[in-house]
């Protein structure tokens, strides 16, 4: 597979580096016990191979190798229709096999196996190894569900991320994939509180970095510009906006 395109997400400048580096010094600065929070999917783990192999998986099953043309850069968010375009697929095809491929998609996408397609974003591991040797208890806190924990474990430790099972390191996902991901995770904030006072937090999507915001107002929320859902829900303006983990 080529290299992606970057997104906003491989954009650096001395904001995005100083909110990075505010972070470390916060976490410096507190006593332990202390928690940072991650955010996985889009935030941590870039989902466009994963996203790559499902459509060019349902392609041979089905008859469509123009699939087999689909790279990571054709995805910009979570659409299916636009990714088929922007390769040069004709907007009617794509749009044809529209439904049949997102029924395939959701068969794939959230189960364990299809998680060892993610990739870790530039930067990522070193950032969050980092800030685990600074003391900090690590929380990875996902809308993935329980079905998706050994191929989550699995997608961390390939990485080198700190490991859920390692000390202070925690793995949080919804018992059943039906819970509505915000809720699930502001639900889960009152087990954070009982681990020490959350110092930060990184997530993608503006209604889980504001909820988050909304239940630790002294910590650093940080809004990671990787992409997001079709909500609605406008970032606040007192979160940090980065485009990704590499300072320099």
């Amino acid at each position: 597979m080529t290299a992606a395109v970057p997104y906003d997400a491989f954009r650096f400048d001395a904001p995005h580096a100083a909110v990075l580096d505010g972070v470390i010094a916060a976490v410096k600065a507190a006593t332990a016990p202390k928690v940072v929070v991650f955010d996985l999917d889009s935030t941590l783990f870039d989902n466009r191979p994963r996203q790559v192999h499902i459509l060019r998986e349902y392609g041979l099953k089905h008859g469509v190798p123009e699939l087999f043309r689909l790279e990571r850069e054709h995805f910009r968010d979570w659409d299916l229709v636009e990714p088929l375009v922007r390769m040069g697929m004709d907007r009617e095809k794509a749009q044809s096999i529209h439904a049949p491929m997102k029924q395939y998609w959701r068969e794939t996408f959230f189960t364990s196996p299809y998680c060892l397609y993610d990739v870790a974003f530039p930067g990522a591991k070193e950032y969050v190894q980092e800030i685990y040797a600074l003391g900090a208890h690590v929380v990875y806190l996902t809308g993935r569900h329980e079905d998706m924990r050994a191929g989550t474990a699995e997608s961390l430790r390939r990485f080198s991320f700190p490991v859920p099972g390692e000390l202070n390191v925690s793995l949080l996902m919804k018992p059943r994939f039906d819970i509505p991901d915000t809720d699930y995770k502001i639900s889960a904030y009152a087990h954070m509180r009982t681990l020490g006072p959350v110092i930060a937090g990184f997530d993608n999507e503006p209604a889980h970095a504001n909820a988050l915001k909304v239940g630790f107002p002294e910590a650093r929320i940080v809004w990671l510009r990787t992409d997001r859902s079709p909500a609605l829900d406008e970032p606040r303006a007192d979160l940090l906006p980065i485009w990704g983990f590499v300072r320099a």
